[in-house]
């Protein structure tokens, strides 16, 4: 009878710890799946340029982001009704024909590309965004060129000035 029952123990004892195994191996195997970690690499510039980055793409997003801080400029017809002629004329709308020396001073002709008209600008004359600040001519060369103060304005308040060179045309 002892032996039976120790039997019967022993049998028990091995189904019961069996049974366990197997539920601890199916939750190990859940635990021991592999946890994959995405490790994403940082650039450290510390003042330089990162290597990796497009620098057409990189010039490009930075014009467009100080684009979007400049104020609006209104279309031609509404610059036009506000300040009539070459007050109202952007210097890119402005395609240089040629420098006069008068008795007054330099004078520069140009031509509008939006109205195909011709102006007249004197030295300290403005145009809607800038003044004219300088005109060249090259007799030897038979070229002539005009120096515009360009002014940008943000829409945070700041005013910024640029040097527009503009060449005559062949």
């Amino acid at each position: 009878m002892i032996k039976k029952s120790l039997v019967i123990f022993l049998l028990l004892f091995f189904t019961i710890s069996f049974v366990y195994t197997q539920k601890n191996n199916k939750k190990t195997n859940k635990e021991e799946q592999p946890v994959v970690i995405k490790h994403i690499a940082v650039y450290n510039p510390a003042g330089r340029l990162d290597p990796f980055v497009n620098l057409l793409e990189r010039k490009k997003l930075l014009n467009k982001k100080e684009e979007a801080k400049l104020k609006r400029i209104p279309s031609f017809e509404e610059r036009q009704e506000k300040y009539p002629g070459i007050r109202g004329i952007l210097i890119s709308e402005l395609r240089l024909v040629g420098v006069v020396d008068t008795p007054r001073g330099r004078v520069a002709m140009f031509n509008c590309i939006k109205d195909n008209m011709s102006y007249f600008l004197k030295v300290g004359e403005r145009v809607y965004n800038g003044t004219l600040k300088n005109a060249y001519l090259s007799i030897e060369a038979g070229t002539a060129s005009a120096v515009f103060d360009r002014i940008l304005e943000y829409t945070d308040g700041h005013v910024e000035h640029s040097k527009v060179v503009i060449k005559q045309e062949d």
